[in-house]
């Protein structure tokens, strides 16, 4: 890469998951930096075959720097290089690989402060949830290690990656409260900045879409979208569906997403509780999808179910809902009351298959209802615009290059 990119004050951003909102985010960020003309952003990523840019606008420049284990080494090299004026990275446990790989994320943010540069943190999942006024930390963590060890790792790792950062963005109040109360990291250190959710939908596969509809041609479609794991409640949606099974006989569960090698087990055991409930041919389990299949599947289903559990704090997926205005039931979990409001979903308890399964009847029924869901869906939809929250980036970066 050439040293004498620009004479602008150069942002790097680094994601290596390329989830849909940062590449939405960087797509807006990108456009106005051509207006505004004080910035150059620049996309960093992984050089992983697999990892597609999951969006229609693809940027200009789009860098693949490393591969699994190597990220420390390649990522600080190329930053010494390049001489960048902020690096914003989208952290979550995978985004470097492995989550042992996350270990070493300290190491690059106190190498990279050697060379001069503001870092700014967007963290997805503090690795705590709060219930009954008290934080703990999650459940699932797949590490064989005594939980009084990991709570004091997690501590602190997470104080030390904020202490390495100039500000840390998270998704919503819940999480900038748990990083506060539990961590004790500065009010003033951590800003609250929503996911983008597009405007417009995306242009789909025509020979995708024709594929599934014809495939599930005459039939209603619930969708549970999202990474597979045990928080995301995807066992929840297949026992409510068994409980609905002869109310909507000509409805069917979709289940995809990305599954992680330490939630194999869990995946084995959805897959086993389809068959012994004999729901096969009602139950369509189709793991990793490709982006147009996402969008196709947003763009036909008739019901989206985020069946989530406390902390999982923020939902990619549920911005696809969104974009597409499908008419979704979510749990009664800070995470969504913060996005919808408190009137503005359709909330069920996490642990209540039977309310769940209520639920889906009712969506599917009752079209006053259905339509009041999509009209409260389509508002919260109009404050989370990408340019909207392009802006709000643009002022993170300028009061931290002050």
């Amino acid at each position: 890469m050439d040293t004498n990119l620009t004479t602008k004050k150069k942002i790097f951003f680094v994601d290596g998951l390329i989830n849909k909102s940062a590449s939405q985010t960087f797509t807006f960020i990108e456009k106005i930096s051509k207006e505004k003309e004080n910035f150059e952003p620049f996309f960093v990523t992984t050089k992983h075959e697999n990892m597609k840019w999951p969006y229609s606008k693809i940027p200009q420049n789009i860098f693949r720097v490393w591969k699994n284990g190597t990220y420390v080494r390649n990522l600080y090299s190329f930053f010494k290089k390049n001489n960048p004026s902020l690096i914003h990275f989208f952290f979550e446990l995978r985004t470097f690989g492995t989550l042992r790989s996350a270990f070493k994320f300290p190491f690059l943010l106190f190498l990279l402060r050697t060379i001069n540069t503001k870092i700014v943190l967007t963290i997805y999942n503090p690795f705590i949830f709060k219930k009954e006024e008290s934080w703990h930390l999650v459940e699932n963590i797949p590490f064989n290690v005594p939980t009084f060890i990991m709570k004091s790792l997690i501590h602190l790792y997470v104080k030390l990656i904020s202490g390495l950062s100039d500000k840390i963005i998270v998704e919503n109040r819940v999480v900038k409260s748990g990083l506060e109360e539990y961590f004790r990291i500065p009010e003033n250190k951590i800003l609250v900045i929503n996911n983008a959710v597009a405007q417009e939908k995306e242009q789909i596969s025509v020979t995708k879409e024709e594929s599934y509809r014809k495939k599930f041609a005459n039939k209603k479609i619930i969708l549970c979208f999202g990474v597979i794991s045990p928080r995301k409640g995807q066992s929840n949606a297949i026992n409510a569906f068994k409980i609905i099974e002869e109310k909507l006989p000509d409805h069917i569960l979709i289940i995809g997403g990305r599954l992680s090698p330490e939630f194999q087990l869990y995946e084995k055991q959805l897959l086993d509780t389809i068959h012994d409930l004999n729901l096969e041919e009602k139950i369509f389990y189709l793991g990793e999808l490709d982006e147009d299949e996402i969008n196709v599947l947003f763009e036909i289903s008739d019901i989206a179910l985020f069946p989530y559990h406390p902390a999982i704090y923020g939902s990619g997926a549920f911005s696809f809902a969104l974009q597409y205005n499908i008419p979704s039931i979510v749990t009664s979990i800070d995470t969504f009351k913060e996005i919808l409001g408190d009137d503005g979903g359709f909330f069920v308890d996490p642990n209540n298959d039977k309310q769940l399964a209520d639920a889906i009847v009712t969506l599917s029924t009752d079209l006053k209802i259905r339509e009041e869901i999509m009209n409260k869906m389509s508002a919260t939809s109009k404050l989370r615009s990408c340019d909207d929250i392009a802006l709000k980036h643009f002022d993170v970066y300028n009061n931290v290059l002050k």
